[in-house]
């Protein structure tokens, strides 16, 4: 009888510790599943902030001095985009497919209003700060965000004061059609406003 007991045990615990260690693997295969499709989900919707980190991982192999892969650049003029790293004085160290308006070097001010905006002339902007290095850099990357210039048009041409006049919202309407895009009107007492 004592060996009877002993064998159960044994096939139980065995059976138990197999179905925890399956439990463990199926846990920590669904979690890597779920984080590969977060992460792909977060590139897709912010391309090009997950397009710079990737540059900034250029970042060659040493460990105390900064300095770019070579070619890290090479993609940038067919992906319409440009990036400047930016050192801590805010003089432009390395750059990559940048129109000759950019600036090459920036005041704090300057940089501080690029940020909020996330904007300089007609380009949106993304940024990376790097902080492995004794001192921070940052990347910035430009890219036209057709959006941002369609609003601006129409807000240019239609808007005046956040409102679009009611005859120019067909104008307005058929401009949106053409490029696939909306626009959220929010109205108030007083008009139509734009958000």
């Amino acid at each position: 009888m004592k060996k009877l007991r002993w064998r159960l045990f044994l096939h139980f615990s065995l059976q138990f510790l197999l179905v925890a260690a399956l439990m463990v693997i199926v846990i920590f295969l669904t979690l890597i599943i779920a984080i590969g499709i977060y992460a792909e989900d977060v590139s897709q919707s912010n391309y090009y902030q997950a397009k710079l980190e990737a540059i900034s991982v250029n970042t060659g192999f040493s460990f105390s001095e900064f300095s770019m892969n070579k070619d890290w650049d090479k993609d940038l003029e067919k992906e319409q985009i440009w990036v400047q790293i930016i050192d801590h004085e805010g003089t432009v160290i390395e750059s990559g497919n940048v129109p000759g308006e950019i600036p090459n070097k920036y005041t704090y001010q300057e940089l501080e209003i690029m940020k909020e905006t996330k904007q300089l002339q007609d380009f949106s902007l993304a940024f990376y700060l790097e902080t492995f290095y004794e001192v921070p850099y940052l990347f910035v990357l430009g890219y036209q965000d057709q959006a941002h210039l369609l609003l601006k048009q129409i807000v240019g041409e239609y808007g005046e004061s956040g409102i679009i006049d009611e005859a120019d919202q067909l104008k307005v309407e058929n401009l949106l059609k053409k490029q696939k895009g909306t626009l959220k009107m929010i109205c108030s007492p007083k008009g139509r406003q734009m958000k």
